[in-house]
């Protein structure tokens, strides 16, 4: 499968994730909607620097706070990500799921299994679905067919974990100025507040 076509997948995946879910939790979407958008763009797939994602995010004026994870074990992570009870598992594969139900797609999930591995040299978790067979799925909505090899993965999401260097710099990158750190009493997660520079 081509990068171009994991690319409009995955922008596929995000719009319905924005209509089905968001839009019908009222009156939660009023407050999602904006920032939706500013977290694909932190997850894009694309070759692009996070400063380079960070900007095309910034308001010219106004502050703005975010939410990072830390960098934590690998195996701890590991473990998070495919969990033993399959929870996460699951979870992955209701994409297909999805795609399946909105957009007429037929996958059968039980043709893919779940992976999840930390990317050290990324500091992010990667997480996908492999495919277990050789099989072509069609995206009857999208007038789509997608071949998969055995042992082809997709990826369905990034999860990036930062330090508060790595934040900095990107805010750097982006024209921001980091201007407060919180933290939880373990590291785990942090909130930054950045501001133009």
């Amino acid at each position: 499968m081509s990068a171009l076509l994991r690319n409009i997948i995955r922008f596929v995946l995000f719009i319905l994730v924005q209509v089905y879910i968001f839009n019908k939790v009222p009156p939660v979407h009023q407050f999602v909607k904006p920032y939706i958008y500013f977290l694909f763009i932190l997850w894009l797939p694309f070759n692009m620097g996070r400063a380079a994602q960070m900007s095309i995010c910034a308001a010219p004026t106004s502050p703005g706070c975010l939410s990072s994870p830390g960098v934590k074990d690998k195996d701890r992570l590991e473990a998070a990500y495919d969990d033993a009870a399959g929870v996460t598992a699951e979870f992955n594969k209701n994409v297909l799921a999805v795609l399946n139900s909105q957009l007429g797609a037929d996958f059968d999930l039980d043709a893919f299994e779940h992976v999840a591995r930390y990317d050290e040299e990324a500091e992010r978790m990667d997480i996908r679905l492999r495919s277990l067979a050789d099989q072509e799925v069609r995206l009857a909505g999208l007038e789509l067919e997608i071949r998969f090899d055995a042992g082809e993965e997709m990826r369905t999401e990034i999860s990036t974990k930062f330090t508060r260097e790595r934040i900095a710099a990107a805010y750097d990158g982006a024209g921001l100025e980091l201007r407060g750190w919180f933290t939880d009493v373990a590291g785990d997660y942090a909130l930054s507040l950045a501001t133009p520079a």
